[in-house]
């Protein structure tokens, strides 16, 4: 049986106020500061901004952040601003919650403030401190909507947070970002993954008119997870796919991969493996999944060792059968079982 949560029973608002502000028990104080929010009465502001800012369990803080938002009263984004703040909490759960929530009042005033936060807390993650609260205020930025879109504009123009940025503007899905967004989507200087993020949020945008230059694209690429990217765009804008220069922008990915696989060697680190086989989902740390047309496969770089050779095994016979060249892997397969099966019985 499941625990008994607060929410299985009728509680009026003074008893959950009660709750919040004096059990002992931390997941009676969430469920109560939940349990406010779905009722949304006004008169649980005070011990909502209480527990936002002193309750000492990070759980109990994120959902009554959320449960402020979901108030609906403009007089909480002052409190959930100064808990995003580089002074304000210091747990990045509470930090990125408490903007999504925020994001969802839709409050234009806010924009600024939380990109001063996102400048702050970028500052934190360059010198080593998790991610989670960057991406949670970037969420929130694209919550607010339309209305924030200038702004965002204005940053990405300065090559300020591209990533933040581009991400916001991909879930709003505005026509005034159609332009930057096509301008990041075909910036080669730009990471792979970071291109993605724009041409994806090309696809949202309602009666978005580069679907010839996105096709046009199709013609220089040669990764994999932008050809899938490119194509749902595309396709989602109401236009016709190039399936010729989709297959061809394939083909280069298959032998650019090829290429990629014929050249690593135990000892290597995980960026030097992800440049050489490209088509990496960034920042998924040690375990990077690949996905290809030709297979799925997974490089294993821990310590300097790549592992996982059975898999590589494996996309390269289907990268073989794409390719159509028996002869052409021979030596690669040799080579792999070479450098990495005899490295990995000796650890």
């Amino acid at each position: 049986m499941r625990p008994t949560r607060i929410r299985d029973f009728k509680m009026d608002v003074s008893m959950l106020i009660k709750t919040l502000s004096t059990s002992l028990n931390w997941e009676a104080r969430r469920d109560a500061a939940e349990e406010l929010g779905r009722q949304k009465d006004p008169v649980a502001f005070d011990v909502l901004v209480n527990a936002l800012k002193n309750d000492k369990e990070f759980p109990v803080r994120f959902i009554a952040a959320q449960a402020l938002a979901a108030l609906g009263l403009p007089k909480a984004a002052p409190f959930l601003l100064e808990a995003i703040g580089s002074n304000g909490d210091k747990n990045n759960a509470v930090v990125k919650y408490t903007a999504i929530a925020l994001g969802t009042m839709q409050l234009p005033e806010t924009v600024e403030p939380m990109l001063a936060a996102l400048r702050e807390r970028y500052k934190s993650y360059r010198q080593g401190q998790d991610y989670s609260a960057i991406r949670g205020i970037s969420e929130g930025l694209g919550k607010i909507g339309s209305a924030a879109v200038p702004q965002l504009l204005e940053c990405l123009e300065r090559k300020e947070m591209v990533e933040e940025m581009l991400s916001a503007l991909e879930f709003i899905g505005d026509p005034r970002s159609e332009e930057a967004l096509l301008s990041a989507a075909s910036d080669e200087s730009l990471s792979a993954y970071i291109r993605r993020i724009a041409i994806r949020g090309l696809g949202n945008i309602s009666g978005a008119k580069c679907g010839a230059k996105l096709n046009a694209m199709l013609a220089e690429v040669s990764d994999c997870e932008l050809i899938s990217d490119i194509n749902k765009s595309i396709e989602k804008m109401g236009f016709k796919v190039n399936a010729t220069d989709t297959e061809a922008a394939k083909r280069r990915a298959a032998e650019k991969l090829l290429a990629g696989l014929r050249a690593i060697h135990s000892g290597m680190t995980e960026d030097e493996a992800d440049q050489l086989v490209g088509g990496a989902v960034f920042g998924m740390g040690a375990n990077q999944v690949h996905h290809t047309p030709f297979g799925n496969f997974q490089l294993l770089v821990n310590n300097g060792i790549v592992t996982g050779t059975w898999m590589i095994e494996i996309v390269i016979e289907n990268i073989e059968k794409y390719l159509g060249g028996k002869n052409l892997l021979s030596r690669v397969l040799l080579f792999l079982k070479k450098s990495f099966m005899c490295d990995n019985r000796k650890d």
